[in-house]
C-alpha cells in the first residue's frame, strides 16, 4: 500500500509538473513585482494552497508562514523558500509556486488593434508580439502608423512596414516596462492633379494616392479625338517628364499609362494631334481624324472612325490627296473593290495629311469643286489639314 501512495505521488507530481512548465513564466529568470499574482500548491497539503499577490511592501503573506520577501526574486527562488519555511512544519513537503499574473511589468496598446488595453511584458517581447497579442490590427498594415511612448518620455516613430521586413531590426524593438504603444489608421490620403489640354474634362482632380495617368484620364472624360496621347508630359514641380515613349499604338500606350504613378500637385498636359487625317464627302461624320500609329491608319479603320459611307455615296470613286514634298497629289481608289474582298491594288493605308474624299453618286464626271467645296467648309471651320 505504502508502495501504491509513494507511486500516486509522483504521479501526482509528474501532473503538476507538466501543467505548471506550461502555464508557468516563459522565462524563469523573470522577476516577481509589486501587484504580481503567484499560485501556490503543496502536494497533499491543499489546506496551504492559495493565491498570492505581491503587496506594496514587495512582500507576500502567506499561510502558516506570514510574510515573505517576493518582489525582486523569480518565481523559482520563491518557490525555493516557501518549501524550506513549510518543510519547518511538514514532513517532505513538495511545494511549487507558478507566476499567474505579471501585473508588475505591464505594457499598453491602444489604437488600431481588435483588443487594445495592458499586455504582461515578457523578456524579449517585440513591438509585433506585442500587436499580435492585442488580436492584430483592425485594418492592413498599410494603412497604419503609430508611435512608441518609453516609460522615459521618449517618443519614437514606428516603421511598421520595415518592422515586418526585418522581424529581428530596430524596426521591431524590444519592449521595456511601461512602454505604450499608439497605432494609428492612415487617414485616406487625396492627392490634388491637374490635367489640361486634349480632354473632355480639364481642371483639377482630388484622386486617390497612387492614382495613375490612365486613371486620370478616365476622370476627365478621356482624351478628344485630336489628342496626342503619345506626346504627352507630366509636370512635376519645375520638372518635365515624359509621360511615356512616343512612337506606340494607343493600346500600348494605355498600358503603359496604367503603371505611370502620378504625386500631388502634378500636371499633365495632353497636347493636340497635329497629326490628322480627314475623311470628307458621303461620310457618317465627316471631319479631322489622328493619326494613332506611326505606321499610319487603315482605310477600313477610317472609315469606321467617320461612322461609315452614307447611302448615297459611291466608293467606287474616292479620291485620295496627299500632301507629298509639298505637293498635293491626286489618286483616285476603288474602295468597293476593297470593301469587297475584291482583288484591289492601292492604297490601303492613310497617313498625317492625307485627305480622302467619298463623292456622291451620280454618272457626271468628278470635277474639282466637288473636292474643293468639302475642303472649303473644313477651311471656314478654322481646320487646318497640313502641317
Amino acid at each position: 500500500m505504502r508502495t501504491t501512495k509513494w507511486l500516486l505521488q509522483i504521479a501526482v507530481m509528474i501532473i503538476l509538473l507538466f501543467f505548471f512548465s506550461g502555464n508557468a513564466s516563459a522565462d524563469k529568470k523573470e522577476t516577481v513585482g509589486v501587484g504580481d499574482v503567484l499560485e501556490l500548491s503543496v502536494i497533499n497539503h491543499p489546506e496551504y494552497d492559495q493565491i498570492l499577490t505581491v503587496l506594496a511592501d514587495g512582500c507576500i503573506v502567506v499561510k502558516g508562514c506570514g510574510s515573505m520577501a517576493a518582489s525582486g526574486l523569480t518565481d523559482a527562488e520563491i518557490q525555493e523558500n516557501l518549501s524550506r519555511e513549510l518543510n519547518k512544519k511538514l514532513n517532505n513537503a513538495v511545494v511549487y509556486v507558478n507566476l499567474k499574473e505579471l501585473r508588475s511589468r505591464l505594457i499598453r496598446v491602444l489604437g488600431n488593434v481588435k483588443q487594445p488595453g495592458e499586455l504582461a511584458l515578457r523578456r524579449g517581447m517585440r513591438l509585433l508580439d506585442a500587436i499580435a497579442n492585442s488580436g492584430g490590427f483592425l485594418t492592413t498594415q498599410k494603412e497604419v502608423t503609430g508611435k512608441l511612448v518609453r516609460g522615459n518620455g521618449i517618443v519614437l516613430d514606428l516603421d511598421l512596414a520595415q518592422a515586418m521586413l526585418q522581424p529581428v531590426g530596430d524596426s521591431n524593438p524590444i519592449l521595456k516596462t511601461g512602454d505604450l504603444i499608439i497605432l494609428e489608421e492612415v487617414p485616406d490620403k487625396k492627392v490634388r492633379v491637374h490635367i489640361i489640354g486634349e480632354v473632355l474634362n480639364q481642371g483639377v482632380f482630388e484622386m486617390q494616392r497612387d492614382c495613375t495617368l490612365a486613371s486620370l484620364l478616365s476622370e476627365a472624360g478621356g482624351p478628344t479625338v485630336s489628342a496626342d496621347l503619345g506626346a504627352s508630359v507630366v509636370w512635376r514641380g519645375s520638372e518635365k517628364m515624359i509621360a511615356l515613349p512616343e512612337n506606340t499604338d494607343y493600346e500600348n500606350w494605355m498600358n503603359a499609362a496604367r503603371r505611370f504613378v502620378l504625386e500631388d500637385g502634378d500636371l499633365v498636359v495632353v497636347p493636340k494631334n497635329q497629326n490628322n487625317f480627314a475623311v470628307i464627302g458621303q461620310i457618317g461624320k465627316p471631319g479631322l481624324y489622328p493619326v494613332s500609329s506611326p505606321k499610319g491608319v487603315p482605310i477600313m479603320n477610317a472609315l469606321a472612325e467617320a461612322l461609315g459611307p452614307t447611302a448615297s455615296s459611291d466608293l467606287s470613286k474616292a479620291i485620295l490627296i496627299r500632301n507629298q514634298a509639298n505637293q498635293s497629289v491626286v489618286v483616285k481608289i476603288n474602295l468597293s473593290d476593297l470593301l469587297s474582298g475584291k482583288k484591289y491594288v492601292g492604297v490601303r493605308v492613310l497617313n498625317a495629311g492625307d485627305i480622302l474624299y467619298i463623292p456622291p453618286k451620280g454618272n457626271r464626271r468628278l470635277g474639282w469643286e466637288d473636292i474643293l467645296a468639302p475642303l472649303t467648309a473644313l477651311n471656314v471651320l478654322g481646320v487646318r489639314l497640313f502641317h
